[in-house]
């Protein structure tokens, strides 16, 4: 459980999986009432994290459809060691409260917010993650 202000539940196999202190990138995703998008959305982000040290956070923004415990379920059905949490919004916080509660479930050195309808296309975390150790100054892409 992490402590931001609002109770927040994460799947149990997440809480027992060990992971570093920092991750290279994590990647945060927000649900609301569109499972199969967010299902998409999350094995398009782990195709793409093959040899990076990278974490999924999923926050359910109080979707109330039976989303949650569908991708609750899914994530339930991959390997132990998939690098996706799952965490349960008690409020719909909205985008930029969803993702912040995504960010504080996992440090990174950088973060990529995602919405659910985002797919990613093959090799953009690496490209992505190699420009902005480029140029650190950066901030922002």
């Amino acid at each position: 459980m992490m402590d931001n202000g609002s109770a927040t539940t994460m799947a149990p196999h997440e809480q027992s999986v060990a992971t570093p202190d920092v991750f290279d990138v994590v990647v945060s995703i927000i649900n609301f009432r569109t499972a199969d998008l967010t299902i998409e959305c999350v094995k398009s982000v782990l195709a793409d994290m093959a040899g990076i040290n990278g974490m999924i956070v999923v926050v359910d923004n109080m979707s109330g459809d039976g989303s949650s415990e569908a991708i609750q379920a899914w994530i339930g059905g991959l390997d132990p060691s998939a690098p996706v949490r799952f965490v349960q919004s008690p409020t719909n916080s909205g985008f930029s409260g969803g993702h912040n509660q995504g960010i504080s479930a996992a440090r990174g050195e950088f973060y990529l917010v995602l919405n659910s309808d985002a797919f990613l296309r093959p090799n953009f975390l690496p490209t992505l993650l190699a420009a902005a150790r480029t140029d650190p100054a950066g901030g922002l892409f």
